[in-house]
């Protein structure tokens, strides 16, 4: 079983066997000593106790036994993961769950909303493990292969604020779907006015119905209406067609 604790003075012997030259010669670093060891065990039960805290310095055991350490650094402008491992344990999976772990610390109780990873060109198999892990490469920088992820609750919360009309590309967004409405809309309502009858048309049958003769002196935009007993259909002063008169003719 693959856990995560704290570093206890008693793992000394077992962090000698992690930060062995083999496993260092990738981190521009020399192998550990003991005195170096006692102060990093030190030094990270330090770090513990600080609030908020900082630096995790984490011992990765498999069934109790010290194979490895996992960090993670929140003293950064972004946070940032590292990881290292026994050699004799390498290509097992081990540090891909001990940084899906992290990652699990990081995202959730602590909610971070990026974490960052970098390794040596000439280590590939420490990229495969970030990938494996979910990261994303990102380029390099100062010599060094850099990875980057987010946390799954920030993306979700990105796609809330778009669906609901956040700022930045959500206006943008918002703009292109009332365009898409418009442009519906218009469609729409151009295919009914095509199948409307003409105003004109219209016109001259209330002219004909209120013997009027033709109506076709009268503006299109408008429709004469009947004249009272006694009263000359010339210089009468014809009826607006309202919307609700288009409506009517549309159904017409």
């Amino acid at each position: 079983m693959i856990e995560l604790r704290e570093l206890a003075p008693a793992d000394v012997d077992a962090l000698l066997g992690i930060y062995g030259a083999e496993a260092t010669k990738y981190l521009g670093r020399a192998a550990m000593d003991v005195a170096e060891a006692r102060y990093y065990i030190r030094d990270a039960a330090a770090s513990a106790e600080l609030s908020p805290r900082t630096l995790y310095v984490l011992g990765l055991t498999v069934d109790g036994d010290l194979l490895g350490v996992v960090k993670l650094h929140c003293d950064r402008p972004v946070a940032a993961v590292s990881y290292i491992l026994r050699p004799d344990s390498w290509g097992r999976g081990y540090a891909t769950e001990g940084v899906r772990k992290i990652l699990a610390l990081a995202f959730g109780h602590l909610g971070l909303p990026e974490i960052r990873a970098r390794h040596h060109p000439g280590n590939p198999a420490s990229g495969r493990v970030l990938l494996k892990a979910g990261f994303v490469p990102t380029g390099e920088q100062t010599g060094f292969m850099t990875y980057a992820i987010r946390s799954p609750q920030d993306g979700a919360a990105t796609d809330r604020t778009t669906a609901h009309g956040g700022a930045g590309g959500t206006v943008r967004s918002q703009w292109r779907a009332w365009g898409a409405v418009w442009r519906w809309m218009t469609w729409a309502w151009g295919g009914r006015m095509r199948r409307m009858p003409s105003l004109r048309e219209e016109g001259r049958r209330q002219g004909r119905l209120a013997g009027s003769g033709d109506a076709g002196d009268h503006d299109p935009a408008h429709a004469t209406r009947r004249s009272r007993p006694g009263e000359s259909g010339r210089g009468t002063r014809p009826t607006p067609i309202w919307p609700c008169d288009c409506w009517r003719l549309w159904r017409t």
